[in-house]
């Protein structure tokens, strides 16, 4: 097999190249900096660094698109805002543009749970439908759509939750939990659904290989409340969680606050389940074992 990966050298892609490696898959990469793909690992195919070079590559079986600028590194300011679309809809347009030139059998495309919007109350599956309005809401449904207009004869939308690895956000917030500064957000009730990069990889792999299509939700069964995370966080490095930042004090970060911090959905991996996937870390304490 043929595939295709963009976004191969973000968190996501640096654990899945291996993995596909192992398998024995022919590899294509497009990167916005071939020096920095070119490190690491010996590719089997091409790094390319401009999408009109998609239809020079050798026959396509499968395209991996993760491509997007990191959503909660900084504000969301309106030059941000434009960054996030342009890393995302934009670059999706044009890969699937330049698509046309492959017969692609299977599309698997980045997205993530911030489609259903955020409520504290409901469960999310696959089948729900979003609810309320904002920016990130927005960005997840267009993304979708562009991949939509893809002419594989499958695609996967992958509904990603926090992704807990080495070089993600656990890595940001080990100093502060190591020094006993991890902190509880405003109440704390709002919905945590993560899930550990092995299985995001293995999860990814499992799209590749079988024949699920439509939304995949990429969460672990058992979601917690951002209070149970901290506490469990703190638990697994030997520190006390006591500190609490109230909502007032997050209120300058803006709406990337109010969204991502804030609030959060309860989502469940309904279809992985049902395709038969079986998750090496479904319970939090498990997960944050392994890393530390």
């Amino acid at each position: 097999m043929h595939v295709l990966i963009t976004g191969a050298t973000g968190f996501i892609g640096s654990h899945l190249l291996p993995a596909l490696q192992k398998q024995g898959t022919r590899l294509s990469l497009y990167v916005r900096n071939k020096n920095a793909a070119s490190r690491g690992y010996p590719y089997a195919g091409q790094v390319i660094d401009n999408l009109q070079d998609i239809p020079k590559l050798p026959p396509i079986d499968a395209v991996i698109n993760l491509a997007g600028a990191p959503i909660a590194d900084w504000p969301w300011t309106k030059k941000r805002r434009q960054k996030l679309w342009h890393s995302r809809i934009h670059l999706t347009h044009r890969l699937v543009e330049q698509l046309k030139a492959h017969d692609i059998k299977t599309l698997i495309n980045g997205s993530a749970i911030g489609y259903y919007g955020t409520d504290l109350q409901h469960t999310f599956t696959e089948e729900s439908s979003p609810v309320g309005q904002d920016f990130s809401q927005e960005l997840c449904y267009a993304w979708e759509q562009e991949a939509l207009k893809c002419s594989a004869q499958r695609i996967c939308l992958l509904r990603t939750g926090v992704v807990l690895g080495h070089g993600g956000l656990y890595q940001k917030l080990k100093p502060s939990f190591a020094l006993g500064l991890g902190a509880i957000l405003g109440n704390g009730e709002q919905w945590f659904s993560w899930i550990h990069i092995n299985d995001m990889v293995n999860a990814i792999c499992f799209c590749l290989n079988q024949s699920i299509s439509g939304a995949v939700n990429c969460t672990a069964p058992n979601p917690v409340k951002q209070k149970e995370f901290a506490k469990a966080f703190a638990q697994s490095l030997h520190r006390p969680q006591f500190l609490r930042i109230p909502q007032f004090a997050l209120k300058p970060v803006g709406d990337l606050a109010k969204e991502l911090l804030l609030a959060g959905q309860k989502v469940v991996p309904q279809k992985l389940i049902q395709q038969g996937y079986t998750f090496t870390f479904a319970h939090l304490n498990d997960a944050l074992a392994d890393l530390t």
